[in-house]
């Protein structure tokens, strides 16, 4: 099952027809298992002829069509339970998430990092607390004021913490540490900061970022791997 796909021209992309968009994301998840690593965790957990009919049956049902036992392997290999009803990742992220995202302006709008502390306090669910954020060029403070350049500035000086872009960034791309001490200035601003693993690197300051508290996991979380925040991630539903 091998299958060899360039990652398409962004710009080119977004304007792509729903069909193409999930044939390239399904291509891309069958690229992810056919990593040896992957392919290694899956053949740890071989799957009963029984197990396969479990899965073979649910989806032809459910789906309308057979897939590769692989993803339930791989669910089955790190969690060490089988459960035919396992959502995996090639209709999650191909199919799931292209139906869920179809109005390019209201995925404008949520896919904004800046917004979801707006959205979890009128959910009251809890968020890292901001120090500074920055949307489209205009600074606000901890309570969405804005304030100048030069405000922001003062307490960035001040400030250690973590920073992210809010636009256009996910899995944890220009993400950082960051301790405004040998900060000079906003305009175009390159920062040696630390990255995970005590890496340093540099972060160019851009128009749209948020800078927030430190969070600290607990101790049982920090054990899985000291330098990040680590999450457990689920996804709940009713199957038949």
């Amino acid at each position: 099952m091998k299958r060899q796909i360039k990652t398409p021209v962004k710009k080119s992309f977004a304007i792509a027809p729903e069909n193409l968009k999930i044939k390239v994301y399904r291509h891309l998840e069958i690229q992810k298992f056919n990593d040896k690593r992957r392919v290694a965790i899956q053949n740890s957990y071989p799957l009963s002829e029984e197990q396969k009919k479990q899965i073979d049956d649910f989806f032809k049902e459910n789906y309308g069509e057979k897939i590769d036992y692989c993803w339930h392997q791989n669910y089955a290999a790190y969690s060490g339970k089988f459960d035919y009803r396992y959502f995996p990742e090639l209709c999650y992220i191909p199919e799931f998430e292209v139906f869920e995202n179809q109005d390019e302006n209201i995925v404008k709008v949520v896919s904004d990092k800046n917004i979801l502390p707006i959205f979890a306090n009128m959910t009251k669910v809890k968020m890292p607390e901001t120090i500074i954020s920055c949307s489209n060029g205009i600074y606000r403070d901890a309570d969405y004021r804005m304030i100048s350049e030069e405000e922001a500035f003062q307490i960035l000086q001040q400030t250690e913490g973590f920073i992210k872009p809010t636009v256009d960034s996910c899995s944890g791309q220009g993400c950082a540490l960051f301790s405004g001490k040998e900060l000079k200035s906003l305009q175009n601003a390159i920062l040696t900061v630390q990255h995970g693993g005590g890496k340093k690197k540099n972060l160019v300051w851009k128009d749209n970022f948020v800078v927030q508290k430190r969070l600290v996991c607990h101790e049982s979380i920090r054990a899985i791997y000291p330098d990040s925040v680590n999450k457990l991630s689920v996804i709940s539903g009713k199957a038949k």
